[in-house]
């Protein structure tokens, strides 16, 4: 297949343009030609990484896969000449020249898609090329261009437009009802095409840059923040963007308070942005000169590299504009086997927050705005490398990175390729998709009767499945005195739950109440109470174990016996509860215990107590809590 990808790419730094890359590389990969289309070279100095012409020709950046084939093949522009182009008033035609480009290249490659990432200008470009060149385009939006610019009234109407002429949009979370507020139809919305950490890449046994790159001058040969690493001091890292709602500045305060009590670090800082100069002048006003260190963006490729460089790595952004903001960079350092520092708002849209152990797999900082707290945290983090060494690689091992890469790049191979070969554009009456998207387990648990009599009442009454419940609803008329499709009908009610409590997710913001602190935990005297909206439901089946035959197998029905009871919840996935669980959500929902109180009532209880010591039910609330479950009080 020929694909043309219209996006961010290296040199620009960011989110969107690693994963432009890496989902080029991945297709690559599969045997595809892909052929990016960019402006990556008109982008402006604070947001482009450090790139030398080696850079260039060598084997990462047009990259080719020598058992497939495949090949990245990139163009980018290169700007605007106002002498040439010039027009009253003037500006820069990026959309025009992107459109244009890739029309040209889609005509003379023979492309049979365009894939679009992030609706400026590149969205709007692959709406022109697909038009013009009468090919399919499938678009992928960020969190800042739905929830920002497409916010601004005298551009939403284009965005829109936009969006509903794409034969399918990639969202997830808050962006999904966005989406379908702006128009477009639920059936051309794929949630299962996500992005993940490529492993072979991020990995603990990365060899770590040396001292001569690691610190390279971001100024010049006489950049103070340039000096090589003269002392045997522990190293915390940061990448990204500098400012104040990527807790920068709050960084420089607590490390300020670290080394004016004796304790010495360095910090190196792999970013840019606009704020840097205030950055440097608080450094200066500080007088940290000494301590901290600035270097030019590494292409994606090397970030690995630097980050098994530090000793902890620090993501700290908080009190973020944008709710569904959800930045990759904690999975990569995770993936790396290195120390995590993490803010509480961050820690909370990571894929692994029910699995985090403050202090045992990660550091987590409630708000860095506590400048004490977060200097505390830090030298936690810092001030034992065996400790740091032995945080990371537990984290490693224990905090989940959410969908692989090759899982993501297989589904969006998958879909491209549906896309482009289809001889259709799937109306919006047609819910089929919604149905397998919705209902995958109970679509794989259907005999080829109870499929057929289901696929021909979907056809023919479109409009009485608009949404997930009458779906369901549909599902349970159908098989209404099948006396073989009682597990369906269980399925099929478990499944309905899953999406209605999802589509009342919200988002898990800190709240009032206390946070573990990485030397002491939390007190035993602390009150849990619960959060969010939640209930408990109780199936007649095997839960766990049909999600994990579908997972592996699929397709051939096979029964399980059992009971299960299933919390559903506003602020996360379904969990599934057992009589332990269950005895403490009780006792939790009086709203008046302490955790010491709970463990006494719980040692009380026939079958529960002799594993709900301290040892047992401290990660328990623990984990209750990064869910967003419990806060807990003094």
């Amino acid at each position: 297949m020929r694909i043309c990808i219209i996006g961010k790419y290296p040199p620009i730094e960011g989110g969107v343009s690693s994963d432009t890359y890496w989902n080029a590389r991945g297709l690559a990969s599969y045997g595809h030609q892909v052929f990016v289309v960019t402006n990556a070279e008109e982008v402006d100095a604070p947001w482009r990484m450090e790139m030398s012409n080696s850079t260039y020709s060598g084997p990462d950046y047009a990259w080719a896969d020598q058992g497939s084939g495949g090949r990245v093949h990139v163009t980018s522009t290169q700007g605007s000449d106002p002498a040439v182009e010039y027009h009253i008033p003037y500006n820069n035609p990026t959309v025009s020249r992107l459109a244009a480009v890739a029309t040209d290249i889609v005509r003379s490659n023979s492309c049979d898609i365009v894939y679009g990432h992030y609706l400026e200008p590149y969205a709007v470009a692959a709406h022109l090329a697909s038009n013009w060149c009468g090919v399919p385009y499938v678009l992928k939006h960020a969190g800042s261009d739905l929830f920002k610019l497409a916010q601004i009234p005298t551009l939403r109407t284009t965005y829109a437009e936009v969006l509903k002429g794409a034969r399918r949009v990639i969202s997830q979370g808050l962006g999904v009802a966005e989406l379908i507020a702006m128009g477009v139809a639920p059936s051309r919305i794929v949630s299962d095409a996500g992005s993940g950490v490529p492993t072979a890449y991020f990995h603990p046994a990365v060899e770590p840059l040396s001292g001569d790159e690691f610190v390279v001058p971001a100024e010049g040969p006489d950049d103070p923040l340039g000096a090589p690493l003269d002392a045997p001091w522990p190293i915390l890292g940061i990448y990204g963007k500098i400012g104040g709602g990527k807790g920068s500045f709050d960084l420089l305060q607590a490390i300020a308070e670290l080394t004016k009590a004796g304790f010495p670090l360095y910090l190196v800082a792999m970013a840019h942005g606009r704020q840097e100069g205030r950055f440097r002048q608080a450094v200066r006003d500080m007088d940290l000169e000494r301590y901290v260190r600035i270097r030019p963006f590494l292409p994606n490729w090397r970030v690995p590299a630097f980050l098994r460089r530090c000793t902890a790595v620090a993501m700290l952004e908080h009190d973020f504009e944008i709710a569904a903001h959800m930045p990759v960079s904690p999975r990569e350092v995770v993936a790396c086997g290195v120390c995590l520092i993490v803010s509480e708002e961050i820690a909370r849209k990571q894929p692994f927050r029910a699995q985090i152990q403050n202090g045992r797999n990660a550091v987590v900082v409630r708000t860095p705005r506590d400048y004490s707290v977060l200097a505390e945290s830090v030298r936690y983090a810092l001030e034992d490398r065996a400790r740091a060494i032995q945080i990371g690689m537990q984290g490693h091992r224990d905090l989940s990175l959410g969908v692989s890469h090759e899982q993501a790049i297989q589904a969006l191979e998958s879909l491209l390729t549906k896309v482009a070969h289809s001889d259709h554009l799937e109306t919006p009456s047609s819910y089929a998709n919604l149905f397998r998207r919705v209902f995958p387990l109970t679509g794989a648990l259907l005999d080829s009767n109870q499929r057929e009599v289901l696929d021909q009442a979907i056809a023919c009454g479109p409009d009485r499945c608009r949404n997930a419940a009458e779906l369901a609803s549909l599902v349970r008329e159908c098989l209404a005195g099948d006396p073989g499709a009682c597990l369906v009908s269980e399925a099929c009610r478990y499944e309905e739950k899953v999406e209605a409590w999802r589509a009342r997710r919200t988002d898990v913001r800190i709240s009032e109440g206390h946070a573990p602190c990485v030397r002491g935990g939390w007190s035993m005297n602390e009150v849990p109470r619960f959060a969010c909206d939640f209930e408990i439901d109780t199936f007649a089946f095997d839960v766990n174990a049909a999600t994990t035959w579908l997972k592996a197998m699929g397709g051939s029905r096979s029964p399980w016996s059992g009971v299960t009871r299933v919390l559903f919840s506003s602020c996360g996935g379904p969990v599934i509860v057992g009589d332990k669980i269950l005895a403490l959500l009780k006792l939790i929902e009086r709203g008046t215990l302490a955790i010491r109180e709970l463990q006494q009532s719980l040692s009380g209880t026939a079958g529960v107590g002799a594993s709900m010591d301290a040892g047992g039910l401290l990660p328990v609330i623990e984990r209750f809590y990064w869910m967003g479950l419990i806060t807990l009080h003094a």
